[in-house]
């Protein structure tokens, strides 16, 4: 989980991901992108996944899979493209 939340931060940094929520749209926080990442996947659920075969795990791919608010792509820097 931390090299993801390590490739999202690089992926803020370098502009191609940004904060989104479904509800109210992109948001632009202003936080450093390693806080960011860490908000994005605030929701992981870590009780559930086994913690010696978590690349395995059921619930680890699901929530990847279904993961839809949060972040958005940003494509060919004209318009967001959120996940889902």
């Amino acid at each position: 989980m931390n090299d993801l939340i390590s490739f999202f931060e690089y992926a803020i940094r370098n502009n191609n991901v940004v904060e989104w929520y479904k509800e109210k749209g992109a948001v632009f926080s202003g936080d450093d992108p390693i806080v960011v990442a860490r908000r994005i996947f605030s929701d992981f659920p870590y009780d559930l996944v086994d913690k010696d075969n978590w690349r395995r795990s059921d619930y680890f791919c699901s929530y990847l899979l279904s993961k839809s608010d949060g972040y958005a792509s940003i494509v060919e820097g004209t318009h967001l493209f959120p996940p889902g």
